[in-house]
């Protein structure tokens, strides 16, 4: 009798498990059809995105074409390659400044591995998709020991402390601007710093990691931060952000001449266009979007085309910075690893 009520069992949970694997099947389906449907849609919002923006800058580079094609064009190979290397300085401050974020989670790792392992990260955001230099540097950083959880600390503490001084130093460059409204700015000014103040304290960045770990359903993440730590990050990147502004004053430099008055004017305007680029996440690397509000700002102080000529240089810059880089990260993991393999043996 057992052996017959134990086939019966079984029967029945091999049926149960037949009956389930239809239903299982027809929701992975329903599942793969909704990605590839929302792949499509981001998509279309894609192309219509750039379409309007090229819209945008046909209608303005034909409207002033005459002043376009007749500007004083030239080359100056040494404003240029300060641009390039103030781009470079700013990259290798940027790996380190993650690195200081990875050590202060509590993941000690000696300074020039985090560099390598970033440098080589960023090459990858030029991949479709936007993710994947957040994939690689989770799969780098496990290959030398670095959990998931404090590499994605470490990520999310980055990009909280970079959105933040973006827009703090976009809003006290507005200073440049305001003139008259000098009020209204103090007001904005003295807002945005607050917010910036309130938002970096250590409860306030202790409660979203410990609530960010609950919600990804891993265990709590012991931080201690002190107020001085991260503001010395936000300040390392207000500094960084300023670098990268200046490299784009002396790239336009390099290909027309223009006041050094309006230099402040456009560091800002470069740091806010980018903040903007940046966070338009459905652009990869915000690629039309920051060049189009970089014009808008900077519609008063040079023609148009020649703003938009300028931008795209400098991303091509950027680009060619990215990828130098990423070759450095290779050749000092390569370094770091022979002087290892040396001292092993």
């Amino acid at each position: 009798m057992k052996e017959d009520a134990w086939v019966g069992d079984h029967v029945a949970e091999r049926g149960a498990s037949d009956v389930a694997k239809p239903s299982d099947r027809i929701s992975r389906l329903l599942s793969g059809a909704n990605t590839r449907w929302r792949r499509y849609v981001i998509r279309l919002v894609q192309i219509i995105v750039l379409l309007a923006i090229g819209i945008f800058w046909g209608r303005d580079v034909l409207g002033n074409w005459q002043e376009f094609a007749h500007h004083a064009w030239r080359v100056e190979g040494g404003f240029l390659g300060l641009a390039f290397l103030l781009l470079l300085v700013q990259i290798l401050l940027l790996a380190l400044i993650w690195w200081r974020g990875l050590v202060l989670v509590g993941t000690r790792i000696p300074w020039h591995q985090g560099v390598a392992l970033w440098l080589q990260a960023q090459i990858a955001r030029y991949l479709p998709g936007g993710v994947w230099d957040v994939a690689v540097r989770l799969v780098l950083g496990q290959q030398i020991g670095v959990s998931k959880q404090a590499m994605s600390v470490s990520m999310g503490l980055e990009i909280g402390i970079q959105v933040l001084s973006a827009a703090l130093f976009f809003v006290l460059s507005l200073l440049a601007w305001a003139r008259g409204a000098l009020h209204a700015y103090i007001a904005l000014a003295g807002g945005t710093l607050a917010i910036s103040l309130i938002t970096i304290s250590p409860p306030v960045f202790d409660f979203l990691v410990q609530n960010g770990s609950r919600i990804l359903k891993l265990p709590p993440l012991p931080v201690q931060l002190t107020y001085w730590d991260l503001l010395a990050l936000l300040a390392a990147r207000f500094f960084a952000h300023g670098l990268m502004g200046l490299g784009f004053v002396l790239f336009v430099r390099g290909l027309t001449t223009i006041p050094w008055s309006s230099a402040v004017r456009m560091i800002g305007a470069y740091v806010g266009a980018w903040l903007v680029g940046y966070v338009a996440i459905l652009m990869p690397m915000g690629i039309g979007v920051r060049e189009s509000v970089l014009a808008l700002l900077l519609k008063g102080e040079t023609a148009v085309g020649v703003i938009v000529v300028a931008a795209l240089g400098y991303r091509v810059w950027i680009a060619l910075r990215d990828l130098l880089a990423a070759l450095l990260g290779l050749g000092l993991l390569h370094v770091i690893t022979r002087r290892r393999s040396l001292d092993d043996g």
